[in-house]
């Protein structure tokens, strides 16, 4: 779980360098601007979602932890809910 965590935000950190570097280097030459503004905002679209949702687990992890089980399954349904709705929203 926390390998997977580690993974997921290195790879958004190298994407958001990355894509950031490129868009600067093309708004330099304009070529293919259109396509890598789309590309752009997806990445940051799907890294923030990506932050969100790992804070959002690290949280429930820590909360079920501390506390009873039965809140932390109320907690986790809620937030499948929750989650869904934004991820509609967010795209």
């Amino acid at each position: 779980f926390i390998l997977m965590i580690s993974i997921l935000l290195a790879v958004c950190t190298f994407l958001y360098i990355y894509i950031i570097g490129i868009n600067t280097f093309i708004l330099l030459t304009f070529v293919h601007y259109h396509v890598l503004i789309i590309t752009f905002r997806l990445v940051v679209k799907v890294c923030t979602f990506s932050y969100i949702y790992i804070i959002g687990s690290l949280y429930i992890f820590v909360h079920c932890m501390c506390y009873r089980w039965r809140l932390c399954i109320y907690v986790i349904c809620s937030l499948s809910r929750f989650d869904y709705h934004l991820w509609r929203f967010y795209f």
